[in-house]
This record gives structure tokens, C-alpha cells and sequence, in this order.
């Protein structure tokens, strides 16, 4: 099959259309996810055992609700970019004029990374706050992790 240019470039944009949708979808559901099954998490607890046992994970929720919201911005930034692809396909590009789309594409890239380092960021408080008895954050943790001398048995 032999597809003439304009084809194949109706073709790429429209599968980069579709990776972008199925990448937002990914920065919304892994915070928004990671923020529900906290919420779940703490009801456990509360409802299993006494109040002072219940770890602070308010750090955790913060960054994965930032998370979120870097999503949400994401996706009107993404819908701005294509406004803006469609307003320019009906004039003239000037030379000395940059394209007004650039900016909402480049903040839409630099909103999912920031959505991706949220969802890390928080992933890792919740961790370290499970691992430390006190809630205290232990991160980051030392590198390659240190063998104390004389426990190599069982290595």
C-alpha cells in the first residue's frame, strides 16, 4: 500500500493525537488513583486501630492532588494548542510572528512532567511514611544500600 505524503502526515498526527490523549489519561488516573487508595488506606486504619497509630500521609496527598491539578492543566493547555493549530490553519503564518500554539504546547509538556514528578514525589512520601514507626521521612536513602561488617552471611 502505498500512502502519498499528506496521507502519512494525516496519519502520524492523528496517532500522536491519540498517544498525548492516552498520556494525560495516565497523569490524571495515576494521581488520582494513588490519591483515592490513600484516602482508603487511612479509613483502614482509622476504622482497625487507635487514632495514634495513624500515620501522616498529608505530604503523600498534597503532591499527588498537585499531581492532579498539573493534569487538569495539562488538558486545557492541550485543548488550547489545538485551538490555536485550527485558528492558525486560516491565516497567513507571518516570518517575524511566532506561532501563539508553541507556547501552550510546550506548557502542556512541561504540565505532564510535572504531573509525572508529583505522582513520584508523593509515591516516595508514602513510602518512606510507611517504612519509618515515627512518620519521619527517611529519604533519600543511602546508595547502595551498606552491608554492616560481619552480616554477609546469607548474601
Amino acid at each position: 500500500m502505498n500512502m502519498s505524503l499528506n496521507e502519512h502526515q494525516h496519519e502520524t498526527y492523528k496517532s500522536m493525537v491519540t498517544i498525548s490523549v492516552e498520556a494525560m489519561k495516565f497523569s490524571a488516573l495515576a494521581n488520582g488513583g494513588a490519591a483515592v487508595a490513600l484516602l482508603a488506606y487511612l479509613g483502614n486504619v482509622i476504622s482497625k486501630g487507635p487514632e495514634n497509630l495513624v500515620p501522616d500521609m498529608s505530604t503523600a496527598m498534597f503532591w499527588f492532588l498537585a499531581g492532579l491539578m498539573c493534569s487538569g492543566l495539562l488538558i486545557a493547555a492541550a485543548y488550547l494548542t489545538q485551538l490555536s493549530l485550527f485558528n492558525e490553519s486560516f491565516t497567513q503564518p507571518s516570518p517575524r510572528k511566532k506561532r501563539p500554539h508553541r507556547y501552550f504546547l510546550w506548557f502542556s509538556i512541561f504540565m505532564f512532567f510535572g504531573s509525572l514528578s508529583c505522582f513520584a514525589v508523593g509515591s516516595m512520601n508514602a513510602v518512606n511514611t510507611w517504612a519509618s514507626p515515627d512518620g519521619q521521612v527517611k529519604f533519600p536513602h543511602p546508595w547502595p544500600p551498606q552491608i554492616p561488617p560481619g552480616r554477609t552471611a546469607g548474601l
